[in-house]
């Protein structure tokens, strides 16, 4: 027996010897499982000719063009993988043969992103599917063409006969008829019986709103369709058990109203949802989710406060409890490297060398933006940004050399310059000549000015004559009472009345809000209202313009910020709790006790509060070697601007030590509003935290610090605070950041 076991042990080591050569050679026969990948159909409806009915839009064709380029250059779709449908491209039939040769054509386990910019609406439920007695539709191109449409009432079921006989009428000429919720989701069924992931993404809304002139931005919203649909009773769609997932996203929920964009600073109009989202998704980084980047957009829209500002996610998996889906999950894309894409020799640009680089207006990035190769304090090439479309930026090389395929750095950012564009308009011919004194409000505002295009404007001024009792209807509509169709919403603004006094009202460009969503925005012309009302608009603008404050582009922060949610507690478990995990620090045997809840990080978009109080208070782990200050601000919805770290009526410093943590102590934020807003400022270059302090009926003309060397951030915050205009430094990205979080909804 031991000679037998000796003799096998050659042939053993022979057989380890050969077993990966074997597994190789069997890896290399047997047909290998291709790497899944990504395609997209995006759909795009500006021109609604045949129904005088609809507001033409003026973005969704843009958006178009603006998501083909995310999704080439920051999600690393194939450009060959890319179907865009636009206007009589995307009729109904037309986006139900696309999505079915989609279907067709990708392979096990693909990625498929679909988005759709244009008209919602809704028809008639006659399957008693929906929870309401409405479906969601999408208005493609040709729907309603010049036929009589039902105007919005009962949705009452009819005889299911004659509704049938409807339906097979109504097949006849399909592309008259809107695309349904229930033909959508069995065209996705078909796509997820392959697919890994479908995400489908609607930059739409399902409510009508009416504005009063022309020149408002649009809402992606028309009446309902009161006539049987083609699709009343299409059957559903098979168990979603042994599909792929699905993430849905909807730019409005059921009553709100998906409204278009005009601040991008290109003189183009977006869908307001589709920039936000786009923007988000420019600044997705590993391991972020299709659900983090949906917080960031909303983080978004509620900084801007325009249209809708709720847009509806939903997840589905065929596993029982799928862990969210990563936007780079095949890691694919998500780089923070700025690289140059193309350079272009002297006889090519005008004489000049020049390079474009793969960041734009989508990531901050303006002319006289500085970029430098290697090492920046001796640069092999320093690049200046000439001009910035969405994605890329033109620059011109001013020194050394650049090549296809650099990386190169941040050096210095020059922000574009702020404005506030507004348009006047009289409600009734007459009040015309009252329209000086609705300009008087903006005296001294340089930062304001008269919009040379009325629909590129960001605020409508109005001189309206409301009814006694009159008061703007609600922006978000209501829900639909059982057996009805949803109502569609009133106008925002009021039928004037000749007989009643004048008023001035600032609203949104959609005309669908007051300006910002804050309130206080509307008084009488007469005695002190305008003064009242010039007043309320200083303290919205400067909580407006820090909301909206910038932050350099694509680098990450020096210091990490983090809120402590703090909960109340009994002396004796703020005695037992660890002495960093409570607040007050020292026990004063007066007053409350609070003790740590959980931990956020300050650049979470959004953060939804406990049932019951809740306490904030600041940390910061400082991991540079150079010493930062931190500021904390809170904005309240009546658009009071409140510093808490450091607090105004303290003398606390704020600076955090190089490789140092600190927990701000001395002051915290108690939330006491539905919605609260804080924004993080962290520079190397301190300020009078007083600055930020709001008169209460008068402009702040001089400033209490200004740096000694230029400074962006303290332009930035000058003129947002003065309401004034002027140059912006260009200045070292690395000096300073910053970032916001909405606590609640």
């Amino acid at each position: 027996m031991r000679t037998a076991r000796a003799a096998k042990a050659p042939f053993r080591r022979a057989a380890a010897l050969l077993a990966p050569l074997a597994a190789l050679a069997l890896a290399l026969a047997l047909p290998q499982a291709a790497a899944a990948d990504k395609h997209a159909l995006l759909i795009g409806i500006n021109a609604y000719p045949d129904n005088p009915n609809f507001r033409q839009l003026t973005g969704a064709l843009n958006d178009v063009e603006l998501m083909r380029g995310v999704l080439v250059e920051r999600l690393q779709y194939p450009e060959g993988n890319i179907t865009a449908l636009v206007d009589r491209q995307a009729t109904r039939t037309g986006v139900i043969d696309a999505m079915t040769a989609l279907a067709g054509s990708i392979a096990e386990g693909d990625e498929v992103y679909i988005h759709y910019s244009g008209h919602g609406s809704t028809t008639c439920d006659l399957s008693g599917d929906e929870a309401r007695t409405v479906e969601s539709t999408l208005v493609t191109y040709g729907s309603r063409s010049g036929a009589a449409i039902a105007a919005a009432g009962s949705c009452a079921a009819p005889n299911e006969s004659e509704a049938r006989a409807a339906a097979r009428l109504a097949a006849s000429d399909p592309d008259d008829y809107d695309l349904t919720d229930d033909r959508i989701r069995q065209l996705v069924a078909g796509l997820r019986r392959r697919a890994g992931l479908v995400v489908m993404v609607s930059d739409t809304c399902h409510s009508a709103a009416i504005t009063r002139v022309g020149d408002a931005l649009p809402t992606r919203g028309v009446p309902i369709d009161g006539r049987v649909n083609p699709d009343a009773f299409l059957e559903p769609p098979p168990d979603a058990g042994s599909l792929g997932s699905l993430i849905s996203i909807s730019a409005a929920g059921m009553t709100e109203k998906a409204v278009e964009y005009s601040g991008a600073g290109n003189g183009k109009n977006y869908g307001a949802f589709t920039w936000a989202w786009a923007q988000a998704l420019q600044a997705a980084r590993p391991p972020d989710t299709w659900s983090h980047v949906l917080d960031r957009t909303r983080a978004y829209l509620n900084e801007r406060k325009q249209g809708a500002r709720h847009p509806v996610f939903e997840e589905t998996s065929p596993f029982p409890r799928p862990s969210p889906r990563q936007v780079f999950a095949d890691g694919k894309g998500g780089s923070r490297a700025f690289t140059v894409l193309q350079t272009l020799g002297p006889s090519e640009s005008g004489g000049k060398k020049r390079a474009i680089v793969n960041a734009g207006i989508l990531a901050g990035v303006t002319p006289g933006t500085v970029f430098v190769k290697g090492d920046p304090k001796a640069p092999a090439a320093r690049l200046t940004v000439a001009r910035s479309s969405e994605l890329q930026s033109m620059c011109e090389v001013t020194e050394g050399e650049a090549a296809r395929g650099d990386d190169v750095e941040l050096f210095s950012w020059a922000p574009g310059g702020m404005s506030i564009k507004v348009r006047y308009r009289a409600d009734l011919p007459g009040d015309e000549g009252l329209l000086p004194q609705a300009r008087a409000i903006f005296e001294g505002m340089t930062m304001v000015e008269e919009a040379s295009d009325p629909a590129e404007a960001d605020v409508a001024v109005w001189i309206l004559r409301p009814p006694a009792q009159a008061a703007a209807a609600p922006s978000d509509g209501s829900a639909p009472a059982d057996g009805a169709s949803p109502p569609q919403p009133a106008p925002f603004l009021p039928p004037s009345d000749p007989a009643a006094p004048p008023e001035i009202w600032l609203v949104s460009a959609a005309e669908d809000s007051f300006l910002w969503g804050f309130e206080r925005l509307r008084a009488p012309l007469e005695g002190d209202g305008p003064d009242r009302l010039r007043a309320n608009f200083i303290q919205a603008a400067q909580a407006h313009n820090l909301m909206t404050l910038p932050s350099p582009p694509g680098r990450g922060p020096e210091v990490l910020v983090s809120y402590l949610i703090m909960f109340p507690a009994d002396q004796a478990e703020w005695q037992a709790a660890p002495k960093e995990a409570r607040f007050p620090q020292e026990d004063t045997m007066e007053g409350r006790y609070w003790t740590l809840s959980r931990e956020v990080a300050a650049d979470s978009p959004s953060v939804m509060p406990q049932d019951g109080e809740n306490l904030v208070v600041v940390k910061a782990e400082n991991r540079s070697r150079l010493e930062y200050c931190v500021y904390a601000l809170n904005v309240n919805p009546a658009a009071q601007i409140v510093p808490f770290v450091p607090a105004l009526d303290t003398r606390t410093s704020t600076e955090v030590p190089a490789g140092a943590t600190r927990v701000f102590h001395e002051s915290a934020l108690l939330l006491e509003h539905p919605a609260e807003y804080v924004r993080v400022i962290v520079t190397q270059i301190p300020f009078a935290v007083t600055m930020m302090a709001q008169p209460e009926f008068a402009l702040l003309r001089t400033w209490p610090i200004k740096a000694s060397a230029p400074d962006t951030l303290s332009d930035l915050l000058i003129y947002g605070m003065t309401l004034t205009r002027g140059p912006i430094s260009a200045g070292s990205p690395a000096s300073w950041s910053t970032s916001s979080t909405t606590f609640g909804q």
